[in-house]
């Protein structure tokens, strides 16, 4: 790298930099295909889109994206029940 990219780099959020410069670490093989096609999230989610999570606790529900923020997503979710969760038992009440 040149200069006038670590002194830019050093002025950028989210960059660790020590006494010696920028820290550097390598990439592994794997994960390089995975960089040549990243997007930023507010490429891929926009507000007033509905989504569904990919991850977590609440991998597989449903929300609503209410707006973007430099840390991520601002969502309201609909979550779902299992049915191994909920017990359904007959009732004794006739309608």
């Amino acid at each position: 790298m040149d200069t006038n990219v670590v002194q830019l780099l050093g002025h950028m959020p989210g960059i660790i930099c020590n006494r010696q410069g920028v820290v550097q670490q390598g990439v592994d093989t794997l994960d390089w295909m995975k960089l040549l096609k990243m997007r930023t999230p507010s490429e891929i989610v926009e507000p007033k889109q509905w989504v569904r999570v990919c991850k977590g606790m609440y991998k597989g529900d449903i929300g609503f994206v209410i707006s973007m923020e430099s840390w991520g997503a601002e969502v309201l979710l609909i979550p779902h029940l299992q049915s191994d969760d909920v017990a359904l038992a007959p009732s004794s009440k006739q309608k």
